[in-house]
């Protein structure tokens, strides 16, 4: 419970320290806490940090890429259990419209449980379409490659994005994992609070 305490205290220090230097930058750095449910039982919680890659090179293409930094355990609410991962994956933007934007991403986690650790690769894509209303609905999906196994993770997100610092959504999906001849299906669904420099 006390490391729970440290780290969202941690990650309200970022947010207002982040605050300060978007404001020199003016970028858009996020901020997200997600609760993971399996069907509508919580059983996931990470907070993760997106940062465009412009906030620290000015070239014209580096608007097209950000990357997430995420901490991810398996239990509701960020109480830390054995199961934990901290991730990075970067995101490249190929189309990048007014009212539509895909994303293509690659990444990893370190994954720890019980004194044992992987390195799964991460690709990622999502597909995203402005509605009214501040709106945006999509696709994404997850590719998750052990050297045991393998995994796929795919949501359906609606997210409210208004004007201003805070946003949300939420992201019904489902995913398949793969372990020799073991086939794992279960519901993933996803709510999240995020905040926005």
């Amino acid at each position: 419970m006390k490391k729970s305490i440290i780290f969202i205290c941690i990650f309200i220090f970022l947010i207002i320290t982040a605050d300060i230097y978007a404001e020199e930058k003016k970028e858009q750095i996020k901020f997200e806490f997600t609760e993971y449910t399996s069907a509508f039982v919580p059983t996931m919680s990470s907070v993760s940090f997106n940062i465009p890659l412009d906030v620290i090179s000015p070239l014209p293409i580096a608007k097209r890429f950000n990357f997430d930094i995420w901490y991810l355990v398996y239990s509701p609410y960020l109480v830390p259990v054995p199961f934990t991962e901290i991730g990075l994956e970067v995101y490249f933007s190929p189309v990048m419209k007014e009212k539509f934007k895909l994303d293509l991403g690659v990444g990893t986690g370190f994954e720890f449980f019980d004194g044992n650790f992987s390195l799964p690769l991460i690709t990622s894509f999502d597909l995203k379409f402005r509605l009214p209303m501040h709106l945006w609905l999509g696709f994404s999906s997850d590719l998750l490659i052990w050297g045991e196994g393998m995994g796929l993770e795919a949501f359906i997100p609606l997210h409210f994005i208004p004007e201003g610092h805070w946003y949300g959504g939420i992201e019904p999906g489902v995913a398949v994992y793969l372990a020799g001849s073991v086939v794992v299906i279960n519901m993933k669904n996803a709510v999240f609070i995020g905040y926005r420099l």
